[in-house]
């Protein structure tokens, strides 16, 4: 695009904010300009809003669906063959940059403009951009010059296109190709476009090859075992162990927690408050689908069905049977204890404090000594109920003193 027609988009974008109609600029980026404005955003001074910092978004984004396609869209996309200057961007469906990919330079330059990892690209985040109409609309955008809002981006041009989970047909993602003005936006377009669909092609094969696998455990066993409690969670399907994501942990432990069961908007809000995205649960408990098969039900989600084995619903039945010994037996430690859900955390502290109260109401010695020596680890109450019941001067009394006094000195 030359100078002329980019000076023209400038004109005509103080014009429309000006409350004026301007033919050059189409409905859908007027209006995006309108309520990215009435959302706060200064189109002359606006720096991007942040859902978190670089270092956390680099260490989390290894749970998104896109991560194991990375590489992919590099070898796709991250060479020279499209210019020396671009930058290569994944989002997710909020608009949080998660991924960059391009030249020292290319990185510096986006840097310069705080488009970095944790930035927020979507309308209400920095206004318009290809990103971010590429999430209101859900189909590939391309964005020029002075379509952006904020000034600082009227010298770039930005191709972004949707990727959706071929599972449940939701966007999981937005691929896009920023550059300096003078690439070629047909070209970009086409390119980011195509790149879109072979990942999700490389998607669908990689579901279906999951679901082939996990198909003959299904069928061959009984048993599925969930366990939630303690610093590993872990399916089990027949002979096999699968380790869980920290979001897929978190996702079992709500739908072990009610019979009713949840719908998409529920555990949305449950993992990630406001700012929750249904389509995000969906991907993830479709991936949960792959292993668990027909025992993950739908609409609402609930675990269940024969076959199917939780410890924490383990532990909630022999505390309800009174039996505290197999309580204790299965309770192999905190429910998710890294969890950031406050959902989670709540479930957390219920079956913790259900468990040690009845320990600590039985006056047993051998049911306290089991939960000092397990999960009541760091329990003082518990510590000196078992030193009230057991004799004095013997061993066993003299460890758990000594342990006592050492919790004591720690809390002072």
């Amino acid at each position: 695009m030359g100078r002329r027609s980019v000076a023209g988009l400038r004109e005509a974008h103080e014009r429309v904010l000006a409350g004026e109609d301007d033919a050059r600029v189409s409905d859908q980026i007027a209006a995006s300009w309108r309520r990215a404005v009435a959302q706060g955003i200064d189109p002359e001074r606006q720096r991007p809003r942040r859902f978190r910092e670089v270092d956390d978004t680099v260490r989390l984004r290894v749970e998104h669906p896109l991560a194991p396609y990375i590489p992919v869209v590099t070898g796709l996309l991250g060479d020279s063959s499209i210019s020396d200057d671009h930058l290569v961007v994944v989002t997710d469906v909020s608009g949080e940059v998660l991924w960059r990919i391009g030249s020292t330079a290319a990185l510096r330059v986006a840097e310069s403009i705080e488009f970095v990892e944790g930035a927020n690209w979507s309308e209400g985040g920095i206004g318009t951009n290809a990103i971010s109409q590429c999430l209101v609309s859900g189909a590939a955008v391309d964005l020029v010059g002075g379509q952006h809002l904020v000034h600082s981006h009227h010298g770039w041009l930005c191709s972004a296109a949707p990727i959706t989970d071929p599972g449940t047909g939701d966007m999981v993602a937005v691929l896009d190709v920023s550059a300096p003005v003078g690439l070629e936006p047909v070209a970009a377009g086409a390119l980011v476009r195509t790149a879109a669909r072979l990942i999700e092609e490389l998607m669908r094969g990689d579901a279906l090859r999951r679901r082939a696998q996990a198909q003959p455990a299904l069928r061959a066993v009984a048993q599925i075992g969930v366990n939630l409690l303690g610093p590993r969670p872990t399916v089990r399907v027949g002979g096999a162990v699968h380790d869980l994501t920290p979001r897929r942990a978190d996702i079992l432990a709500l739908l072990t927690s009610r019979e009713r069961g949840w719908s998409a908007d529920e555990l949305a809000g449950a993992l990630y408050g406001d700012r929750g995205v249904p389509s995000s649960v969906r991907a993830e408990v479709h991936r949960l689908r792959e292993v668990l098969g027909p025992r993950l039900d739908s609409a609402p989600y609930r675990l269940g069905g024969d076959g199917v084995s939780v410890d924490v619903w383990s532990v909630r039945r022999a505390l309800a049977a009174g039996d505290l010994a197999r309580a204790l037996e299965r309770y192999a430690g905190p429910l998710r204890p890294g969890s950031g859900s406050l959902e989670v955390a709540l479930l957390r502290a219920e079956l913790h404090e259900t468990l040690r109260g009845a320990v600590l109401r039985s006056g047993d010695a051998g049911l306290l000594a089991r939960w000092v020596d397990g999960g009541g680890a760091d329990d003082v109450v518990a510590l000196q109920a078992l030193l009230a019941v057991l004799p004095a001067g013997g061993l066993a009394s003299s460890l758990y003193a000594a342990r006592l006094a050492r919790l004591d000195a720690t809390l002072r």
